[in-house]
């Protein structure tokens, strides 16, 4: 399970390096990203004990759809950087949903 989410935790961590932004909204979303995926690593290293067995290629779908969502929340905000505020502010909306 460590190697299911080590690569999008790796995403999140990568993208403060990659995309040093002072927008609060790209922080939020960089933060949420990096932070699910480290509670899911803490999560499988400290609290659980995992006995199943789980086949290759499903190893594989969950890896890889885990890395490319990272990838595409980080990336696509990329895009909305410079651009006006909504008009409708969910921002904080998403971050108690988030918590």
């Amino acid at each position: 399970m460590l190697l299911l989410y080590s690569p999008a935790f790796l995403v999140g961590v990568a993208s403060f390096w990659l995309y040093p932004a002072d927008d609060s909204r790209f922080l939020f979303l960089k933060s949420a990203v990096t932070i699910h995926f480290f509670k899911r690593l803490f999560e499988v290293i400290f609290i659980h004990k995992y006995s199943g067995e789980m086949s290759l290629d499903t190893i594989i779908i969950i890896l890889v759809s885990y890395f490319f969502v990272s990838l595409s929340l980080i990336y696509t905000q990329t895009f909305n950087q410079g651009l006006s505020e909504p008009s409708i502010d969910l921002k904080y909306l998403g971050i108690v949903l988030f918590l």
